[in-house]
């Protein structure tokens, strides 16, 4: 047998101790990038762009490659750098990682090998260890924890088959205000809560405490994860996607749509102001699902003028026997506002009323992108003109409302609650100057604002006279989202419309236009009942020609004022003289009907038999 020379030993101790002390630097280093990505995505799991990304599931991965990292070097230093001892080592660092998360350490084998890690590094290295020991087996219990924590949402859920269920995509005050009103009017229905750590919006321990308060089943998952499927086909499930952000609303919309189309008795309720919403509902198939599109804003609006718009004909200053004026102030020309004006615009077009809209807002363009929105309102005349660049805080604001002598109507909306009242209460004080009393009308979120507000007196008991509207409580109510008369009666109109075609009912749940349009003729057919139009509240069969006539001619000037303020033009020549969706131009736009159009016109005016 050959002798081994003593140098010869010491050369490959020499060269092992090099390798191994360069396995140890190498994964030392490979350790602080595993805690760096985590750390950025983290803080990706807080911005916008990282809704999906979930912060807990990171740091597992996290602790998992840091045991399996930190671990390996000191595996390869007590088995050796061979293909059998790399072999083993790399087998139990991967058992190793697993166990711990059961708190059966990593760092023991550490500890006793760190010797052979170079100087500088081995203090950290310790250090990493000693926290990756310490937080996983936290982590594993936290799991354990939300797993049974679904597990007996699971539970209440299956003994709720037999109920009708509402479903929330996020706990919120909307969310909470809309289940309050929910439970308050049948107690027997099954609140659900899906709350997500998706970093978005997190949810307060207040709010939770609200959903636990109401008896509420909190899911810690996505709505769209949790499986309905077993629920009772003959009761209903009613979805609510009402996070703030507008697309992750259409894109959960999207997925339940997918699942749940072909479930009768399924309603979907999404919250959403976007156009990107509006054309990508329309482009999914709901089959027998029934889908809502809730447009905050417009609802607001149109609910102002279902509810209490009667009084803004009542309030309209006479101008001769036959003849009153409508004189409506808009303050602020944001989404509001420009609602307001162009709502305005329809709902006014009435017998025996001249309209005029006067609104402010401090953007010098607010005109343009006015007129960009419903060139057809500006170039027909409706008597509207957007003032631009008016600060409600400067003296020329001041004095465009003095030359508002006969301002009957006035709604306020400049983003804030705060604003909104302070500039209420500056206009009642120029209007009183001016010896008027126009109805102010102005949005205030807070409910508990609301009501102090409303209350509010000046001195010797003088009241200011404002109203307050848009209020959560009001705004998000059974009634409002759910139970809605105004869309029985927006549907019963629709049905009038199709006569008897039963395959274009459906159109209404199915495009937004039909729903839209619809809504807007049982607004206004409400205010020709107060305004006494002849034949307004009676059924088809009850009026005489000459009602049919008026009515029928009142409703096409105010479907026309709503289409342009839509964004329709007329398609104009005779060669385009039909109507084009995508450009929003319609051939109707004309008071030269035939007389089937002129048949629908008093037909959708008219109530439906009791």
């Amino acid at each position: 047998m050959k002798a081994v020379c003593p140098e010869q030993i010491a050369f490959t101790l020499s060269k092992f101790s090099q390798v191994i002390n360069l396995i140890w630097t190498i994964f030392f280093l490979l350790s602080l990038f595993a805690i760096v990505l985590a750390f950025v995505l983290i803080l990706a799991s807080i911005g916008k762009y990282g809704k999906r990304i979930n912060a807990i599931h990171i740091l597992f991965g996290l602790c998992f490659v840091l045991s399996v990292t930190l671990a390996l070097p000191a595996y390869f230093t007590a088995n050796g750098t061979d293909a059998l001892g790399i072999l083993k080592s790399i087998v139990v660092a991967f058992q190793k990682a697993i166990r711990v998360f059961a708190a059966d350490g990593i760092y023991a084998p550490i500890v006793e090998n760190i010797s052979a890690a170079p100087v500088w590094i081995a203090k950290p290295y310790l250090v990493i260890t000693y926290v990756t020991q310490f937080i996983a087996p936290l982590l594993a219990v936290s799991f354990v924890l939300s797993f049974f924590k679904n597990v007996s949402a699971y539970v209440r859920y299956l003994m709720s088959w037999r109920r009708e269920i509402y479903v929330f995509s996020r706990v919120n005050e909307r969310s909470l205000a809309l289940a309050k009103d929910v439970l308050a009017d049948d107690p027997m229905v099954r609140i659900v809560f899906t709350v997500t750590s998706d970093g978005v919006a997190q949810v307060s321990e207040e709010l939770m405490g609200e959903a636990r308060a109401l008896g509420a089943i909190c899911f810690k998952k996505d709505i769209t994860e949790i499986k309905f499927g077993l629920h009772s086909k003959k009761k209903r499930i009613l979805f609510f996607t009402m996070s703030g952000d507008d697309i992750v609303n259409v894109n959960d919309s999207l997925k339940l749509i997918s699942i749940y189309n072909n479930r009768a008795h399924t309603r979907l309720y999404i919250f959403s102001k976007g156009t990107e919403s509006e054309l990508l509902l329309a482009g999914k198939s709901a089959g027998k699902m029934k889908i809502h599109r809730i447009d905050e804003v417009r609802s607001l609006v149109t609910r102002i003028l279902y509810e209490k718009g009667d009084r803004v004909f009542a309030r309209a200053t006479p101008v001769s026997e036959t003849l009153k004026h409508i004189s409506a102030v808009v303050v602020g020309m944001g989404g509001h506002g420009t609602e307001m004006v162009k709502a305005l615009s329809w709902y006014g077009q009435m017998d025996g009323y001249l309209l005029n809209i006067t609104a402010f807002d401090r953007d010098k363009a607010a005109a343009d992108k006015f007129e960009a929105q419903a060139p057809g309102l500006i170039k027909n005349n409706y008597g509207i003109e957007v003032k631009s660049d008016v600060d409600v805080d400067t003296k020329k604001f001041a004095d465009e409302i003095s030359k508002l002598t006969d301002a009957t109507y006035v709604f306020v909306s400049l983003g804030s609650d705060e604003k909104n009242v302070a500039t209420a209460v500056m206009l009642r004080m120029l209007f009183e100057r001016m010896n008027i009393k126009p109805i102010i009308q102005t949005v205030v979120y807070n409910s508990n604002a609301r009501e102090l507000l409303s209350n509010a007196r000046k001195s010797k008991a003088q009241s200011y006279d404002i109203e307050f509207v848009g209020d959560i409580n009001s705004l998000y109510s059974k009634d409002v989202i759910i139970a809605s008369a105004l869309e029985k009666d927006a549907f019963a109109r629709h049905v009038a419309y199709c006569y008897g075609d039963k395959e274009k009912e459906d159109d209404f749940w199915k495009y937004e236009y039909c729903y839209r349009s619809s809504i807007a003729t049982a607004v206004h057919a409400k205010a020709r009942i107060s305004c006494n139009i002849p034949g307004a509240g009676k059924s088809e069969d009850e009026m005489t020609d000459y009602e049919r006539e008026t009515l029928g001619a009142l409703e096409h000037r105010r479907w026309e004022a709503y289409m342009r303020a839509d964004g329709y033009v007329y398609s104009g020549s005779p060669e385009r003289s039909s109507r084009n969706d995508l450009g929003k131009m319609h051939n109707n736009l004309t008071d030269e009907l035939t007389d089937d159009d002129k048949a629908k016109d008093y037909r959708v005016s008219a109530e439906s038999k009791k």
